[in-house]
C-alpha cells in the first residue's frame, strides 16, 4: 500500500537537520507485529485541524442570568439558579453589607451543567484567580486521598464481607468552617442582587468560602476533620483523608471513611452505617434526608465498582476513557489489544516541517489527553 503524499512529506528530514531520517513502520511491518491494519499515526493526530468535535465537554454556555432566559430551556436554568441561591440564604453563608473601600471584591460566576439524566444543575463560583496571596487568603493547604488508599479499603471490606458505600455532602463548601470576618467579599449574583436600589451596589461579605474560592477546600476539610474526630473517627498517619474508629462485628476490620473533599466511601458495618448516616444528615443536611447522596457504591472518582456475588469488587474506568476517547475525537478508530509497537522511534524527522502543517498542531489538546491518561 503506497503512503499518500501528505505522508511522504512529513517524514521528509528537513535539510537543514543532519541527522538520518527515522521512518515511520510499513503496514507489513505493522501487521507482523499483531496489527490487523496500521494505526493512526501520532504525526497525523497531532496535525489534525480543530474543529468543534474536539470540544472538552457539551458545556451549555450558560454563564449569565441573561442567557439562561434567553434559551428554549431558560426555565429550567433559571429555576436551578434559583435552588442554588436559595441554598446560599438557607445555609446563611453571607451577609449583604455597604462596599468597603480599598475591598477586594471578588465576581461570582454561575457555572451550570446538564448531568446524565437530563436535569440542570446551576452552581455559584467565585473568581479565585482575582484573590491576591497574603492579602486575601493565608493558608489555603487540604489534602486529598489517593488511589493506594482507596483500593486498600476496597481489599479490607472484601475480608469482611462487606458492602462498600458513598456519600456526597450536599453544599459541602457552604458548610466549612466560619470565615473570619471580612475576610472575603463577593460581588452580588447576577440576576439576584437587591431589589432595593439603595443596595444595589453593596456586595456579599462571605460567612462561608464560596466554591472556587481559594479558601474553600481548606476550610471544608478543617470542619469535616474536627466533625469526624468529634463522632470518634481518628486520622490514618499515612493518609489524612482516611478515618478509622474500632467496629463491632468481629471481623478484625475498623469501621473505615475515606473522603476526597465532599465524597465519602465508607467501609462501615451495619451498626456504623445507621449511626453514620444519621450524623451526616444532621449535620450537613439539616435534617432532610432526601438531600444526602448515600447508598451502596456504583462509582467514586472516576472508578466503577461492581460488587459480584461471591463478595470481590470489580474496579474499572470504562467510562471514563470512553470520554477520554470521545473527547480526542477517536471514537470511530480501531481497537487495538496491544500497545502501540514498541519499534516507533519518534523523533524531529517525524514532526511536522512547515509552517502550515504546524499552525495545525494543538499541543493545549494533546497536552490534556496525555494528562487524563495518567
Amino acid at each position: 500500500q503506497a503512503a499518500t503524499d501528505d505522508d511522504q512529506d512529513q517524514t521528509k528530514t528537513p535539510a537543514q537537520n543532519d541527522q538520518p531520517t527515522q521512518s515511520i513502520p510499513t503496514d507489513e511491518e505493522l501487521l507482523h507485529q499483531g496489527w490487523t491494519d496500521p494505526p493512526v499515526e501520532i504525526k497525523a493526530y497531532l496535525a489534525a485541524p480543530r474543529t468543534s468535535k474536539h470540544k472538552k465537554s457539551k458545556s451549555p454556555g450558560v454563564r449569565t442570568f441573561a442567557q439562561a432566559r434567553s434559551r428554549p430551556d431558560g426555565s429550567l436554568y433559571t429555576a436551578a439558579m434559583q435552588v442554588e441561591y436559595d441554598r446560599c440564604v438557607k445555609n446563611d453563608i453571607f451577609s449583604l453589607v455597604e462596599r468597603p473601600k480599598g475591598a477586594n471584591v471578588i465576581p461570582l460566576r454561575w457555572v451550570c451543567k446538564v448531568k446524565r439524566d437530563g436535569t440542570v444543575r446551576c452552581r455559584l463560583a467565585a473568581l479565585g484567580y482575582r484573590q491576591r496571596e497574603g492579602i486575601d487568603y493565608g493558608s489555603i493547604f487540604a489534602p486529598v486521598t489517593n488511589a493506594t488508599s482507596t483500593n486498600v479499603i476496597v481489599d479490607l471490606a472484601v475480608s469482611a464481607d462487606r458492602h462498600l458505600y458513598q456519600a456526597d455532602i450536599p453544599s459541602a463548601f457552604y458548610q466549612g468552617k466560619l470565615l473570619p470576618e471580612g475576610e472575603l467579599y463577593c460581588e452580588q449574583p447576577d440576576g439576584f442582587k437587591s431589589t432595593d436600589p439603595a443596595k444595589k451596589d453593596w456586595v456579599w461579605m462571605m460567612k462561608r468560602a464560596m466554591p472556587g474560592s481559594k479558601q474553600a477546600n481548606k476550610y471544608w476539610n478543617d470542619r469535616f476533620k474536627a466533625d469526624l474526630i468529634a463522632f470518634g473517627y481518628k486520622p490514618t498517619i499515612n493518609d489524612p483523608c482516611v478515618y478509622h474508629k474500632p467496629s463491632d462485628d468481629n471481623s478484625g476490620v475498623p469501621n473505615i471513611i475515606c473522603s476526597h473533599v465532599d465524597d465519602l466511601l465508607l467501609n462501615l458495618d451495619k451498626r456504623e452505617r445507621a449511626l453514620l448516616k444519621a450524623f451526616l444528615v444532621k449535620q450537613y443536611a439539616h435534617g432532610d434526608e432526601t438531600t444526602l447522596a448515600f447508598g451502596e457504591v456504583t462509582d467514586y472518582l472516576g472508578v466503577d465498582y461492581t460488587r459480584r456475588a461471591n463478595g470481590d469488587y470489580f474496579l474499572s474506568q470504562t467510562r471514563y476513557f470512553k470520554g477520554v476517547v470521545e473527547r480526542a475525537n477517536l471514537g470511530t478508530r480501531t481497537e487495538k489489544r496491544v500497545p502501540y509497537p514498541s519499534s516507533v522511534r519518534l523523533s524531529a524527522a517525524t514532526c511536522p516541517d512547515t509552517d502550515e502543517k504546524k499552525r495545525g498542531i494543538d499541543q493545549a489538546r494533546y497536552i490534556r489527553i496525555l494528562g487524563e491518561l495518567r
